[in-house]
């Protein structure tokens, strides 16, 4: 079977193309590398098919990928670890254009019945998602903050969610 060559304009679904989901200025200012794998790239459908298309459909919004798939290189770049699932094409970080605040958006995504692995609220600007096709999602819910200078991750389960639990984190 003969190797697909990913044009930047090529769609990875309906609404998501592989160039906003494998696009990065910190890589082009460098000189990196940032061509996904074509495994990588069978994730970013998946996470796109499954997870951002359903947020996008459900917000009837744009959507702005701020940080889709990063290799490596790019993501030690960056200060990320090595586990990121950014380097797997597992995950995005993203905004919905003109919603009402990111807390909705993740709280809608925990409450809708996607499967997703994890889901983080970031410091309040906007949400990192991330999906793994072969059915093993944790549904990990997540909220980051800046504590004292240091980012610090609140982790809650749904019945929390549900309850409100989170929301003393949010406005802090």
């Amino acid at each position: 079977m003969e190797k697909k060559i990913w044009n930047t304009r090529d769609k990875l679904s309906p609404h998501f193309s592989y160039d906003e989901m494998t696009r990065s200025q910190t890589a082009e200012r460098n000189s990196i590398d940032n061509t996904p794998s074509g495994e990588q790239v069978d994730n970013l459908i998946e996470l796109c098919d499954n997870i951002l298309e359903p947020v996008r459909v459900y917000f009837n919004r744009p959507i702005t990928v701020t940080s889709g798939f990063r290799c490596r290189e790019l993501n030690r770049k960056i200060g990320s670890t090595d586990r990121s699932q950014h380097t797997k094409g597992e995950a995005a970080d993203f905004v919905v254009n003109g919603s009402p605040t990111v807390t909705i958006v993740w709280r809608w995504i925990i409450d809708s019945d996607l499967d997703f692995d994890q889901v983080i609220q970031e410091f309040g600007r906007w949400v990192h998602i991330s999906f793994k096709k072969n059915g093993n999602n944790r549904h990990k819910c997540s909220i980051a903050k800046k504590v004292n200078g240091r980012t610090r991750y609140f982790h809650y389960n749904e019945e929390q969610i549900a309850s409100g639990e989170y929301e003393s984190v949010t406005k802090v």
